[in-house]
């Protein structure tokens, strides 16, 4: 939930407490540290020469809050725009500049077979 709010920098960190009395239960806490929330800096779309203006208009735009699954959702709505073996591991890189909170978003279709 967090990383859909932009916080992609967010830590859990467990806290136990055992019942010392009945040795069976233990209580788990996870405390979180959200830490910084990012927005969407840039974008880019490298390597595709068939209507790059549609595919950026239904990316996350500069200023919003970033959501990291909102890219896996723009690759599976343009799968037809898109080259065959397309894909986030392999296509997209995300930059962060932790001091003003935003990430640079590239999409790089070079290396992809043509459709």
């Amino acid at each position: 939930m967090y990383v859909t709010q932009g916080y992609i920098d967010v830590t859990a960190e467990p806290e136990t407490h055992i019942d010392e009395t009945s040795k069976e239960l233990i209580d788990v806490v996870l405390k979180l540290d959200e830490g910084k929330q990012y927005r969407v800096g840039t974008v880019q779309i490298l390597g595709l020469s068939t209507n790059p203006e549609k595919l950026l208009r239904s990316l996350p735009q500069p200023g919003q809050v970033f959501d990291s699954h909102s890219l896996d959702d723009f690759l599976k709505k343009n799968k037809s725009l898109l080259p065959a073996d397309a894909s986030a591991d392999k296509n997209i890189t995300i930059r962060r500049d932790s001091n003003d909170g935003t990430v640079e978003i590239i999409l790089d279709f070079r290396r992809c077979s043509k459709a």
